[in-house]
């Protein structure tokens, strides 16, 4: 579909193609589940590999060594980004619950509307 791929989303069940490979950015996209990132995360999820291992096997269809330390170094980045992932979800979960009503509140007083907040993942962390 001009400069990208199109076609139906390996990751969940679909009959309309909502998946786009945009090869001259090096991304991937589903607009039906939301998947979305480059080779190794596709690869991660196709596979069910780990970063380190994605990357190990891109590089061996490329013809590129990759030391063990290398690939260790980015299956610890990998750890870290995921560690993040997650306590950034459960900051945004905490903003949307009942819990986060004052924090709500406040923001909507400062004109950020949900939609922005939304939009730019934020979260809020009580003092405990």
């Amino acid at each position: 579909s001009g400069k990208e791929f199109r076609g139906r989303c390996p990751f969940h069940e679909e009959r309309t193609p909502s998946f786009f490979v945009v090869p001259e950015k090096g991304f991937f996209f589903c607009h039906g589940c939301r998947a979305r990132g480059d080779a190794v995360d596709f690869l991660r999820r196709m596979l069910g590999l780990s970063f380190g291992e994605a990357v190990r096997e891109l590089a061996r269809q490329v013809g590129l060594p990759v030391s063990e330390s290398e690939a260790s170094a980015a299956d610890s980045s990998q750890r870290l980004r995921d560690v993040t992932r997650l306590a950034l979800e459960h900051f945004q979960t905490l903003l949307w619950s009942s819990e986060g009503a004052s924090t709500r509140a406040y923001l909507q007083a400062r004109g950020v509307t949900e939609e922005t907040a939304r939009a730019f993942g934020l979260g809020w962390a009580p003092e405990a």
